[in-house]
């Protein structure tokens, strides 16, 4: 967070391209993903900037924060569903940690790295995989 406005070349941790734009600047940080929030430029529309969260009005850092606030939300309501599907059937949805860290006035939200070689999930003889 402090070394936001740095340049890239001086920073001790670079960003790196994780895809998408939501969530702001994504840093790899000892086998965590931590995504600093930011109101990213989408495009420019008739020359003039236009923002994931603000829109045309500018960038909208309040929303980009409520936002992240949202995906915390969201993944404990998933784990809450996950967790009773194991109460019943022994196996549910995982769900990785998350945290929302607000220091100095900007918002991050840090979860584990997982590397993913590939991903299988639906239906199958009445199973999810």
């Amino acid at each position: 967070i402090v070394e936001q406005y740095l340049p890239l070349k001086e920073k001790t941790i670079k960003p790196f391209h994780a895809g998408g734009v939501a969530g702001g600047a994504k840093y790899r940080v000892r086998n965590m993903l931590v995504k600093l929030v930011k109101d990213p430029l989408i495009c420019y529309r008739n020359k003039k900037p236009f923002y994931l969260y603000g829109g045309s009005k500018g960038a909208n850092y309040e929303y980009a924060s409520k936002s992240a606030a949202h995906d915390l939300r969201g993944a404990s309501q998933l784990f809450r569903v996950g967790f009773q599907q194991i109460e019943v059937d022994g196996d549910g949805i995982r769900v990785p940690m998350q945290v929302v860290i607000d220091y100095h006035g900007y918002r991050a939200v840090c979860m584990p790295w997982i590397q993913l070689d590939g991903l299988v999930s639906g239906f199958r003889d009445g199973k999810i995989y």
